[in-house]
């Protein structure tokens, strides 16, 4: 079964490319764009002097409670535009067919996608269940963030608000980039 070493190859890649990126990421803005045909939520990111680096549409990867995760289709208060890619996913796993030749190599893939909250131990779980969501989709980014779920910050969109206010947080959103910036023509130093 090579899906999950492929998914942590395909997860560690991307990290590698955007380090430099997420690591200039301070504050966001987020805005509900009514102009697009799906209307969609928007981020736009800054660096450490409020400088936009670049924006993007998103979605709900998922999101982290104490040791929890959830796929972002497990949010029964999510919009339904905000997990398109989400329902992809689990109807990845509900097509997966266990036959009895390859029962037990798809199995764990199969419970993984279609469990709703999944235990993340330590970061290595984590990892894999990221890893794996991002492979299956082909999306490259994914963005954490501690202030994502603050309804009352689309009052005010003119505001901006620190990337992660504080990593010890027992709630952690991933936020799925649909629109990864281009890195050549970005500075990044």
């Amino acid at each position: 079964m090579d899906v999950i070493p492929n998914s942590h190859n395909f997860y560690d890649r991307n990290n590698d490319k955007y380090r430099k990126l997420l690591n200039k990421i301070k504050y966001f803005k987020k805005i509900y764009d009514v102009n697009t045909v799906t209307n969609r939520y928007k981020i736009f990111f800054y660096d450490e002097n409020k400088k936009e680096i670049f924006s993007s549409y998103v979605e709900c990867f998922g999101r982290l409670i104490n040791n929890w995760f959830f796929w972002g289709w497990a949010n029964s208060r999510a919009d339904p535009i905000l997990i398109t890619y989400m329902k992809r996913l689990i109807n990845y796993g509900l097509d997966i067919e266990l036959s009895d030749g390859i029962k037990n190599d798809f199995m764990v893939i199969k419970d993984l996608l279609l469990e709703s909250r999944l235990y993340a131990e330590d970061t290595l779980m984590l990892d894999t269940y990221c890893a794996l969501g991002m492979y299956l989709i082909k999306k490259e980014l994914l963005i954490r963030t501690n202030n994502w779920v603050n309804k009352e910050l689309f009052k005010s969109p003119q505001e901006l608000y620190l990337q992660n206010e504080d990593p010890k947080k027992d709630v952690v959103d991933f936020l799925l980039i649909l629109n990864p910036p281009n890195l050549a023509e970005l500075d990044l130093e």
